[in-house]
């Protein structure tokens, strides 16, 4: 009886702790308006992550340390404007090694100087959170469509693979306990048959790999495809609970999807998006989209190192 006390004492005092952290978190917040504190985030993921471009890391550089001293800056659409026009230019002029996630920083870049343009408080919240939306909606379509129209996507050869090739998948592989050679032993014999110069004695090559991989890659390919479809699916319902569960299950997808291959740049992105348009219904459940952007961090981290 005392153990069982004890322990939903201490529960409770974890439980206020927490309340006490987000109610803490919420007034920090509040201190900046919501579309100060959106372009705040968004400033970070462009000076942390930025375009492959030294003058552009510089203006952003420069513009985060303006704005973080004369707030109202933050809010200047003629800044964004600029931001957004240097961005385009860029992704104009390296359009083939830019990543894809630039093209959708770029457009949320617009939507910010828009945002600022606009003189009514609700006409700025509404570009802000159903362009927020739209591009989270558009992605994961985009993403569906890619892989049900792929040939190798759907019978799981595309991670079979991938998880082999990849050096962020090494991570996984190690948990999964592939041995840790099969990697290099795979991106040597691709080079092989690449190579002009190599004759190959066979007419196809069989890497030595079990059932328990095939069944890591299939089940890497299912969920991937079937979270992106069922947060595809939720995206059109307005309903409280709907909702609630598509924040859920992005959270889920974030976390597993950014552990395993740490692009942290494009998980950020999604993190900015998705608080945009879930802090005005669900403020509390927002936090988490800033929680999540701490700890793809950590992911990202050398501890990743130790499994290898």
């Amino acid at each position: 009886m005392n153990s069982n006390a004890e322990k939903t004492s201490l529960l409770k005092k974890i439980l206020s702790i927490v309340d006490d952290v987000v109610e803490t978190c919420h007034s920090t917040i509040a201190r900046w308006t919501p579309y100060e504190f959106v372009s705040l985030l968004t400033l970070l993921l462009l000076v942390f992550y930025p375009y492959s471009h030294q003058e552009f890391t510089r203006v952003i550089q420069l513009f985060l340390v303006a704005g973080l001293l004369y707030r109202p800056l933050l809010s200047s659409s003629l800044a964004w404007f600029a931001v957004a026009a240097l961005a385009s230019v860029i992704v104009a002029k390296h359009w083939h090694p830019v990543a894809n996630h630039k093209f959708l920083t770029t457009y949320w870049l617009w939507v910010l100087a828009f945002a600022h343009w606009a003189n009514d408080t609700g006409y700025k919240k509404q570009i802000l959170v159903f362009n927020a939306r739209f591009l989270v909606m558009f992605t994961m379509l985009g993403a569906c469509i890619q892989k049900l129209l792929s040939p190798t996507y759907m019978d799981g050869s595309f991670f079979e693979m991938a998880l082999l090739t990849e050096s962020y998948f090494q991570f996984l592989l190690a948990i999964a306990g592939v041995d840790p050679h099969l990697p290099l032993l795979t991106n040597q014999t691709i080079s092989a048959i690449q190579n002009p110069a190599v004759t190959l004695s066979v007419a196809s090559v069989v890497l030595p790999v079990g059932a328990l991989y095939s069944a890591l890659a299939m089940a890497v390919t299912v969920w991937n495809l079937a979270i992106q479809f069922v947060l595809e699916l939720l995206g059109f319902f307005n309903q409280r609970k709907a909702q609630i569960v598509f924040h859920l299950l992005m959270l889920a997808f974030i976390h597993s999807t950014y552990i395993a291959a740490p692009f942290i740049g494009f998980g950020w992105l999604i993190c900015i998006l998705c608080y945009t348009f879930s802090a005005p219904s669900y403020p509390r459940l927002s936090l988490a989209y800033l929680v999540s952007m701490l700890a793809l961090v950590a992911y990202e981290s050398p501890w990743r190192d130790l499994f290898l």
